[in-house]
């Protein structure tokens, strides 16, 4: 044992003196190669390992903003709010489908970053500075990605699991005293209207599927009776069997000459209920040519859709389970206290129901739609 130590004793020597022969030194300068790059690979991988571990719940963010008045504090309170609105982009664009922020960008800054911003459950301040007229900071966000998941999961906006939606419209249009609308006359193909371009365009930026009714042989039999402008859910639903869809997206554009209102309901085909409705109203100020108007359209349209959009990749994504809707019309109701307590009593006593929604009737009282499971 100890003669082998010795001999490696003047191997070693021999090597680092130069008494060796070419060929051990080649095979020494090998092993020296070999040894310094897995130790290298070591500190790296163990580095990455810890990098990755801290960025699934971590964001480091830099945010600036300009002093104004030589108030600093304001300045540094915006820029760390700068901060914290580019971590979470980053966060959600390493999450959600690649797609979704350059269709639909309106939605992604107006709607989805202020939402996942709540998922920020503290922050701390690695390095700040000012610097003509700027303050800058540097900060690392702790994100619960559970929050974000579960939002984006809810507003079907997972890179991994986006669920197909096809979605029929059956929205009238009422401009100038003349409606239309295009199951008045299916075999006929009227044409699209400005209601349904801009539906289907707002609809398809969140990835759901616009059902092409101008595609589909109509056979008379099966539509004979559906014709009328005013349709029951029932009939509606028929309407989405036939070419087909998952949802119906039923309602009217109403175009008079200083407002424009659209109302809107989504009605889904397999239980043939209601599950979101929705009706807005804006001003058309000045010009009210076809591209002013259409703009006005899409701006009600984008907003409705937001909040519709979140709702129908829930629904559709929970199994689409059996929902009961229940209308109640209240009479002798004289205050919003008196409706607020009958609310709470349907929500804390009655143990079948899951939600309310107070619906509108123009300047009468609302009845309460109750949704039961």
């Amino acid at each position: 044992m100890t003669m082998r130590k010795d001999v490696q004793k003047i191997q070693w020597h021999n090597a680092i003196t130069g008494h060796t022969d070419n060929r051990n030194l080649h095979i020494l300068v090998i092993l020296l190669m070999i040894c310094l790059c897995i130790s290298g690979s070591v500190r790296r991988s163990s580095a990455l390992g810890t990098d990755n571990h801290s960025s699934k719940n971590e964001v480091v963010a830099m945010g600036m903003s300009r002093i104004t008045n030589n108030d600093i504090a304001t300045a540094k309170k915006r820029a760390i709010a700068n901060a914290q609105t580019k971590g979470i982009e980053n966060y959600l664009l390493n999450n959600i489908h690649p797609t979704i922020p350059a269709d639909s960008l309106q939605w992604f800054v107006s709607d989805i970053i202020p939402k996942a911003k709540k998922g920020i459950t503290s922050f701390k301040i690695i390095g700040e500075e000012q610097n003509r007229g700027t303050y800058t900071v540097m900060v690392r966000l702790k994100i619960n990605r559970e929050i974000i998941r579960q939002y984006l999961e809810a507003a079907g906006l997972l890179h991994e699991d986006m669920p197909v939606i096809k979605v029929l419209f059956m929205v009238s249009e009422t401009r100038n005293g003349k409606r239309s609308y295009w199951w008045k006359d299916p075999e006929g193909y009227p044409p699209i209207t400005l209601t349904e371009i801009l539906l289907a365009k707002t609809f398809q930026k969140r990835h759901m599927i616009p059902v092409d009714r101008t595609s589909v042989p109509f056979d008379i039999n099966r539509y004979k009776n559906l014709t009328y402008f005013d349709l029951q859910d029932t009939d509606l639903v028929s309407w989405a069997k036939i070419l087909p869809a998952d949802i119906v997206i039923a309602g009217y554009t109403l175009i008079e000459k200083n407002r424009v209102t659209i109302s809107l309901r989504a009605i889904d085909v397999k239980n043939g209920i209601e599950i979101y409705q929705d009706r807005q109203t804006e001003a058309i100020s000045g010009n009210s040519d076809t591209d002013s108007l259409s703009s006005i359209m899409e701006q009600i349209l984008d907003r409705t859709a937001s909040k519709i959009a979140p709702v129908l990749f829930h629904y559709v994504r929970s199994g689409q389970k059996t929902v009961y809707l229940i209308n109640i019309e209240l009479t002798g109701v004289n205050s919003f206290i008196q409706l607020k307590a009958f609310k709470s009593f349907l929500k804390d006593r009655v143990a079948p129901v899951k939600s309310l929604r107070q619906t509108d009737w123009g300047n009468i009282p609302s009845p309460l739609q109750l949704n039961r499971r």
